[in-house]
């Protein structure tokens, strides 16, 4: 079974090919061409403040995963294009980083598996190193979405130094792992409550684009930012 099931076999090859890449490592990435730009609106418009928020979410996310797994963004990128799932990266990266195993060990095992629970239970040794939230989710049969949320607030605690009374409210408000992100890096810029910043958004009271533009941070500029908060998790 692939796990590339909707793309004809030219494009699951290719979205295999390179998934089996990204798992090697940024050396054998480091010359990843990305030949498609996926985002239009890249720049703040006061006119239209939201016009840029996808490709803010996108990049905080990208951004913050390469920088913390050691892997070049337009490899992240050009794996999504081609069809990983970002909720099955975060977490395939997440756990394999606290377990010590390969992601793509990780991931193999997750396509025999009718779930991530069941991929999890497939392996030996213990899973406490993964977290009591992202372990009770998993436990609990939790979906994708949630998993990787969990691994992308487990993330931003260790590197971003986020609380976790924040990260748990925007949990339990089922925040995606690139909501967590970006609105945990500009707690870090702005020193407001992530929590708070993420309920602003939604409510409409503001957009993404427009709090990063009251910070004078252009989103072209964003990875740099990034990288300049976080680094690869120590050995």
């Amino acid at each position: 079974m692939s796990i590339f099931p909707r793309f004809p076999r030219r494009r699951r090859f290719l979205a295999a090919a390179l998934l089996a890449l990204l798992f090697l490592g940024k050396e054998s990435l480091a010359a990843a061409p990305v030949a498609c730009h996926c985002f239009r609106d890249r720049t703040f418009d006061p006119d239209r403040p939201a016009k840029a928020d996808p490709y803010i979410l996108a990049t905080s996310q990208n951004s913050l995963f390469a920088a913390v797994f050691g892997i070049p963004k337009k490899a992240v990128v050009q794996a999504k294009m081609k069809g990983v799932s970002g909720d099955d990266l975060w977490i395939a990266h997440y756990a394999s980083s606290a377990l010590r195993l390969q992601p793509g060990s990780l991931m193999a095992s997750r396509e025999r598996a009718a779930s991530w629970k069941e991929a999890f239970e497939s392996r030996e040794g213990a899973l406490t190193a993964l977290g009591t939230r992202f372990l009770g989710l998993l436990e609990d049969g939790g979906g994708s979405a949630d998993l990787s949320a969990a691994a992308a607030g487990e993330v931003v605690a260790m590197h971003l130094g986020i609380p976790w009374s924040e990260l748990d409210a925007m949990l339990a408000g089922r925040a995606a792992a690139a909501e967590i992100v970006t609105a945990s890096l500009l707690s870090r810029w702005s020193g407001k409550p992530a929590a708070a910043i993420l309920r602003d958004v939604k409510s409409g009271r503001t957009t993404w684009g427009s709090l990063m533009h009251e910070l004078g941070i252009q989103p072209e500029g964003l990875e740099k930012k990034v990288r300049a908060l976080a680094a690869p998790r120590p050995d």
